[in-house]
C-alpha cells in the first residue's frame, strides 16, 4: 500500500504541474501580447 499512495502522489505532483505549465505559458502569452501590441502602437504613431 506505501508503493500504491507513493505513485499516487507522484502522478498527482506531475498533474499539477502540468496545469502549472499551462497556465504560467497561457500567462505569459497573454503578456507578449500586450507587449507587442504596445511597441506596435508606438511604431504606428
Amino acid at each position: 500500500m506505501e508503493n500504491f499512495t507513493l505513485i499516487n502522489m507522484k502522478d498527482l505532483s506531475n498533474d499539477i504541474f502540468f496545469i502549472y505549465s499551462m497556465k504560467f505559458n497561457e500567462y505569459m502569452t497573454k503578456k507578449l501580447d500586450q507587449l507587442c501590441r504596445k511597441d506596435n502602437s508606438v511604431k504606428i504613431k
